[in-house]
C-alpha cells in the first residue's frame, strides 16, 4: 500500500507540470571572435598556378550559406625578399580561390617569400617562408612486401634513399599515386583495335606509416619526418601503404618548410580525431599573423617507379 502511495504522488507531480516540462529551451550567448581571414595556401617549385583559398570565419552557432565564406575584394600579394612578386586575383571557378598565373620554379631555395591579404573589413594577415632547398635524393624503390600493420593487413612500401643536409633543421615529406595511362581504343580498316596512349591520370595513394616511428602522417595522405635523429646522415625514408603491386607509381619527395609540417601533422590528427567526442581535441596549427590557417612551401622532386 505504501508503494501504491508513492507512485501516486510522483504521478501527480507530473501531472501537475507544465506541458514544457520535458521541453525546456535555452538561451545561450555564443562566444566572441574576432572576424579574421581563414587562408590556406601551398606552393611548391613546380607550380604553374599558385593558389590559396581564402575565406572567412562565423561564429559556432551562426547559420551561414555557403556562398557567404568568400572575401571578394581582398588583395592578395606574395613578396620574394622583400620586393612585390605577383598579385592574386580571384579565380573565375572558384570565388573562395585566389590566384596567380606563375612559371616553374617560381619559388626559390633560400628565398623569403611573405604572404599579405588585407580588407577593409579585415585585420591585415601577413606570414613568411623560407623556399626549402631540394632534397638530395640517391635513388627511390618500390618494396612489394613491407610487413604487416596492426591489423595484420599486408603492407608494401616506397623506399626513398636521401642525403641530408648537416647543421640545418630539415623536414622531409612523401606522397604516392597510382600514375595510370589514359587510353583510346580505334579501329583499323581491318577492324583490328589500335590503342593509344592519350594522356595519364595520378590515382593518389595513402600512406600508412613508416619503418622509422618518429615519421608523422600529415593530412592528405602524405608521411613526414624531421632530420632531427638522422642529421647530415644518408637515411632511408620508408613510406608503408597497404599492399599493392603490378603498377607504376609516381612518388612525390619533398623538403617542407617546418611550418607546413606542423600544420599537415595537427590537421592529420584533428582530422583522425573529429568523429570521437571523448577524443583529447587537437589544435590545428597556424603560421598567420591576426589569421587562421597557413601559408607553406615545399621544393618537391617527383620520381616514376615500377
Amino acid at each position: 500500500m505504501r508503494y501504491i502511495l508513492f507512485l501516486f504522488i510522483i504521478s501527480a507531480g507530473f501531472a501537475s507540470c507544465s506541458e514544457d516540462f520535458f521541453s525546456q529551451t535555452l538561451d545561450i550567448d555564443p562566444p566572441e571572435y574576432e572576424k579574421q581571414f581563414v587562408v590556406h595556401g601551398f606552393g611548391t617549385n613546380q607550380d604553374s598556378s599558385f593558389q590559396l583559398a581564402l575565406t572567412q570565419n562565423y561564429g559556432i552557432l551562426e547559420n551561414v550559406p555557403d556562398s557567404a565564406w568568400a572575401v571578394p575584394g581582398a588583395t592578395v600579394v606574395i613578396f620574394e625578399d622583400g620586393q612585390l612578386k605577383a598579385t592574386l586575383g580571384i579565380s573565375p571557378d572558384n570565388q573562395k580561390v585566389y590566384e596567380a598565373l606563375v612559371l616553374p620554379d617560381f619559388f626559390q631555395p633560400g628565398k623569403i617569400y611573405e604572404l599579405k591579404a588585407s580588407h577593409p573589413d579585415f585585420p591585415t594577415v601577413t606570414s613568411r617562408q623560407t623556399m626549402p632547398q631540394p632534397v638530395a635524393v640517391d635513388s627511390v624503390r618500390f618494396r612489394e612486401n613491407a610487413g604487416i600493420d596492426g591489423d595484420g593487413s599486408r603492407l608494401s612500401a616506397m623506399d626513398v634513399y636521401l642525403k641530408d643536409e648537416a647543421g640545418v633543421e630539415n623536414f622531409y615529406e612523401i606522397r604516392m599515386a597510382i600514375f595510370y595511362p589514359i587510353l583510346e581504343f580505334t579501329y583499323d580498316s581491318l577492324g583490328n583495335t589500335i590503342i593509344d596512349t592519350i594522356g595519364y591520370q595520378n590515382f593518389a595513394l595513402a600512406a600508412v606509416d613508416s619503418d622509422d616511428p618518429n615519421a608523422e602522417l600529415t593530412y592528405g595522405g602524405g608521411i613526414a619526418i624531421s632530420d632531427r635523429f638522422f642529421d647530415g646522415q644518408s637515411y632511408k625514408f620508408a613510406a608503408r601503404m597497404e599492399e599493392i603491386s603490378g603498377y607504376t607509381f609516381r612518388v612525390y619527395v619533398r623538403a617542407i618548410t617546418e611550418e607546413y609540417y606542423l600544420w599537415g601533422v595537427s590537421a592529420e590528427r584533428k582530422y583522425q580525431t573529429d568523429d570521437f567526442p571523448l577524443a583529447e581535441p587537437v589544435t590545428t596549427y597556424t603560421n598567420l599573423d591576426h589569421g587562421i590557417g597557413v601559408f607553406g612551401l615545399a621544393h618537391e622532386q617527383a620520381f616514376d617507379v615500377e
